[in-house]
């Protein structure tokens, strides 16, 4: 008998960000004097038609029901917590409102969510948030091996070189056993060797060519919206080789976190994702030069 129950949320009549109304609404006669309960949840609501959520308790009353309406005025500053409306995933008040009044089937209930402003209830803009976090770089290849130490310059051509002559001589090998009886074997053999020499010279490409710079976020206070930081607060370096016209920059974001359900039968299982979107530029500067070995918690000034 869900119809014989309303629920509603609404603001408080004086707009105070610290309370909010519920009014409750029970017209079925044969309820009165039964067990209600009422229930306020803070939830996750993943925006997938699978989706796993959970929910944490807020605040409960339990009444029995012995008038028609009911409004609770429920305070919010003791609540720690917010709502949100994001992109992938969003936080919602949802309240429920059940009456005991079946004797087998299931009892009379109703839900309602709301997506009331306690802290943030804008919709999520600003997409993923990736493109901010980890720009793309224009990689010169000579400007990145002019920015290697000599020892690394010297260690990559020598491998650079053993490559090539890998490379070549295999290819000789292979043209010279083309014409042999039984050439599959061996032929098959020097193009896994090929394969296996261009995989480690690519492994070590990518190995040099970014370890020139080693950067660590610094243990950090709790934050909130009254926390100001310096960036020597945030962030540690240190350079392995010179480095010139680089830009460091603190990109802020909501992470949203969530898990939903694909596959069935055996096959079905749980896939968690972890979004960032929104986000915002705290902090830029380019700085002109960093010397090799500058070890320090704040970039020099350009």
């Amino acid at each position: 008998m869900a119809d014989d129950l309303h629920l509603s949320i609404r603001p408080d009549v004086d707009f105070r960000p610290t309370f909010f109304i519920v009014d409750l609404k029970i017209t079925n006669p044969k309820m009165m004097g039964k067990k209600a309960e009422f229930k306020l949840d803070l939830a996750s609501d993943v925006h997938d038609s699978s989706a796993v959520n959970d929910a944490k308790n807020l605040y409960a009353h339990n009444f029995t029901v012995d008038r028609t309406e009911y409004q609770l005025k429920i305070p919010t500053d003791s609540f720690d917590c917010f709502t949100y409306k994001g992109t992938h995933a969003s936080i919602v008040l949802r309240a429920n409102l059940k009456v005991d009044d079946a004797w087998i089937l299931k009892d009379s209930e109703v839900s309602r969510t709301a997506q009331l402003k306690l802290v943030d209830a804008r919709t999520g803009g600003g997409g993923d948030a990736s493109a901010e976090i980890d720009p793309f770089d224009k990689v010169q290849f000579s400007k990145n091996f002019n920015a290697l130490s000599s020892d690394r310059k010297l260690a990559f051509v020598l491998l650079s070189l053993f490559c090539v002559i890998a490379g070549v001589w295999g290819s000789i090998a292979i043209w010279k056993l083309r014409d042999s009886d039984e050439p599959g074997g061996a032929i098959v053999g020097i193009i896994v060797l090929i394969v296996v020499v261009c995989v480690l010279w690519v492994w070590f490409k990518n190995k040099q060519f970014k370890s020139y710079m080693k950067v660590a976020l610094q243990p950090m206070p709790a934050i909130t919206r009254n926390t100001r930081l310096k960036i020597s607060q945030l962030i540690s370096g240190k350079s392995e080789v010179d480095l010139k016209n680089m830009t460091l920059r603190v990109v802020a974001c909501n992470m949203e976190k969530g898990q939903y359900v694909r596959g069935s039968g055996t096959n079905r299982r749980t896939v968690s994702f972890e979004e960032p979107v929104r986000p915002i530029i705290l902090y830029s500067e380019k700085v002109s030069r960093i010397p090799s070995g500058k070890s320090s918690h704040s970039p020099p000034s350009p």
